[in-house]
């Protein structure tokens, strides 16, 4: 039916998968693997993750278009059923009429790198083709446009985070006593080299004051009680409840302010953490 519609006289049909190049359309001569767009992905040099799919209900011509993840920039398109040629400007066509907002909104941005830290196949080298990456660390990573940090290892992405770093409890925290949130991150911000690090402590922070009986309340609040009039909740849920923590989340949380007694044994306020020689938290003693 299409054919008589829309490519009478038209060239010979041969996949209908046309490939992108150099402001060009190209139909493939053979069809890729089982002919999926998995298939059709693959056979173009790219991974899974790094092509983002959208279906083109509406579209009497066009079936799928594949775009660079986080762009508009076409990978390729597939032509419905009996459709003998796809020209540029019927591509141009389809494209303004996608919701791109949709395509990229905030949830489904991070939905697209979380399934390529799943595979496994997103890497620095490819994402600073299709975002802007300003360097925060030799492993962080600030999208600018997308309002997200991203971790990377040995040069694959493996985490995401969202730009201002907060986590619920903090979030929870600055909504219910600004004043109180404000004073924890300037304190931290002291002692951090990094913001980064510095919303990592109150994130943690925060956290121990969601897991601690009574909260705000919490009997033991006043033995860990700064002169600042800060109060350490995570020290509160270790020294005094029944908690898994390791060295170097404790120095994370505290840095600048612990006494090393030992490469073990670590005084704060007025208590002494110990860790074993593995770095596991063991013990803790009041002065």
């Amino acid at each position: 039916m299409f054919s008589k519609l829309f490519n009478k006289g038209s060239k010979e049909r041969k996949t209908g998968v046309y490939k992108y190049s150099d402001g060009k359309l190209v139909e493939l001569d053979e069809m890729p693997g089982d002919g999926s767009i998995n298939s059709i992905i693959k056979s173009l040099g790219f991974e899974l993750p790094q092509v983002h799919t959208i279906f083109t209900f509406d579209s009497k011509l066009i079936s799928t278009i594949g775009v660079k993840i986080l762009t508009k920039e076409v990978v390729f398109a597939a032509t419905e059923e009996g459709v003998r040629n796809l020209t540029i400007p019927d591509l141009n066509k389809e494209l303004e009429t996608v919701d791109w907002q949709f395509e990229y909104s905030s949830s489904g941005i991070e939905d697209i790198l979380n399934e390529g830290i799943e595979n496994g196949s997103l890497d620095y080298d490819f994402l600073r083709t299709v975002t802007n990456l300003k360097k925060e660390s030799e492993s962080i990573f600030h999208a600018v446009d997308l309002e997200l940090y991203l971790y990377f290892k040995d040069g694959l992405l493996t985490n995401i985070a969202s730009s201002d770093w907060l986590n619920t409890a903090s979030k929870w925290l600055r909504d219910l006593n600004g004043a109180m949130f404000e004073s924890m991150l300037s304190e931290a911000n002291r002692f951090h080299d990094s913001e980064i690090d510095a919303i990592e402590e109150v994130n943690m922070q925060c956290n121990s004051l969601r897991s601690i009986p009574n909260a705000i309340e919490n009997e033991f609040i006043p033995l860990h009680t700064k002169q600042s009039g800060n109060i350490n909740f995570y020290n509160i849920l270790l020294a005094h409840y029944d908690h898994d923590a390791n060295i170097e989340e404790f120095k994370q949380v505290n840095k600048g302010r612990f006494k090393p007694i030992s490469e073990e044994d670590l005084e704060v306020g007025n208590f002494i953490y110990q860790f074993d020689s593995a770095g596991s938290f063991r013990n803790v003693t009041k002065k």
